[in-house]
């Protein structure tokens, strides 16, 4: 809903999702025109996708450690609180607070506040 989250926690979330989302991505190259090299450098790939989850291992990592796993539930996959995670209105107002916690902290990590 909107107003739940401030600007950078948001922000902070999108960028969570974000290289997240890149980790679970290959590089790869144009093969459509006949004029690049279609060699394939599997060290190069490899490399890009190492430097991709470094960054996500560093992002998750800036956050409280009891907070990973709602992060993940709510901004990796995409789910309510109330689904799966809290049982009842109490359950959600602390679980939202720890989520605005995590994703604060992780504003601060990336000097976005």
């Amino acid at each position: 809903k909107k107003h739940m989250l401030t600007p950078w926690q948001a922000d902070a979330g999108r960028k969570l999702l974000d290289a997240w989302e890149a980790t679970m991505t290959t590089p790869s190259g144009d093969y459509a025109d006949p004029r690049v090299d279609t060699t394939p450098n599997p060290e190069a790939r490899t490399t890009a996708l190492l430097v991709r989850q470094e960054r996500f291992a560093k992002m998750r990592k800036a956050m409280p450690r009891e907070s990973q796993g709602l992060v993940e539930h709510v901004v990796m996959q995409g789910r309510y609180l109330r689904d799966g995670f809290a049982k009842n209105a109490r359950d959600t107002r602390i679980y939202l607070d720890q989520l605005r916690l995590a994703l604060d902290v992780l504003a601060d990590h990336l000097g976005l506040r």
